[in-house]
């Protein structure tokens, strides 16, 4: 069974770039899409292969992003990211984060994932500020650079990944106690989401998007 990530935050603090060096840890700066797209991938963590599928929303730039209760549902873990050079990203970030905990089950995982310290200079959210925001949230937090620091991103990732891994068996319990009618949500979503979808390529090494 695959871990559905949602990849959420405002325009300009690179979801898709944080996306992309996950999948195939190349850095791309820039992209331009007006469509959610969805990506498909095989990646080890711990040496165990695992199936991930990573859904990178858009949101047009000078409209704030929302949460969608059909992607929150369908997603087994949440990535809320924000740009440690823009505090108004930091500030939607938290705003998305806590619209997201009001919609998914207690045992689904979220990182809040502050970007570009590569850029430090320019910071105006500072680390504690981050770390006391996900205190509050109930969720992860870390700071990375998806144009610099490829470690640190899968690190980040793998984290997230290893916390639902954790969770499942609990998600899984509850599912058959509760038979919930957003079961079958996912098989729904290319039609709401009106996504492209990807798949990746990943063997330990860069490789391209096919």
């Amino acid at each position: 069974m695959a871990i559905r990530i949602l990849v959420v935050g405002d325009s300009k603090v690179g979801k898709t770039a944080l996306t992309v060096r996950l999948l195939t840890r190349r850095y791309i700066g820039e992209y331009s899409s007006s469509t959610d797209s969805m990506y498909k991938c095989t990646i080890e963590v711990d040496n165990v292969s695992t199936r991930v599928e990573v859904l990178d929303t858009i949101n047009r730039p000078g409209q704030p992003p929302d949460v969608d209760e059909n992607q929150v549902m369908w997603a087994g873990a949440h990535v809320v990211v924000y740009s440690v050079l823009s505090r108004e990203s930091f500030l939607r970030a938290a705003s998305l984060a806590s619209a997201i905990n009001a919609l998914k089950t207690s045992s689904t995982p979220l990182l809040l994932l502050g970007n570009k310290v590569d850029l430090d200079p320019g910071r105006e959210v500072g680390v504690q500020e981050g770390r006391q925001m996900s205190r509050e949230l109930g969720c992860i937090h870390d700071e990375v650079s998806a144009a610099e620091d490829l470690a640190g991103t899968l690190q980040a990732f793998h984290t997230l990944i290893k916390e639902v891994q954790l969770a499942q068996p609990s998600r899984l319990s509850s599912r058959k106690r509760n038979k919930n009618p957003l079961d079958n949500v996912s098989k729904k979503l290319g039609a709401i989401f009106g996504k492209k979808e990807t798949n990746v390529s990943n063997n330990n090494e860069a490789t391209g998007m096919s």
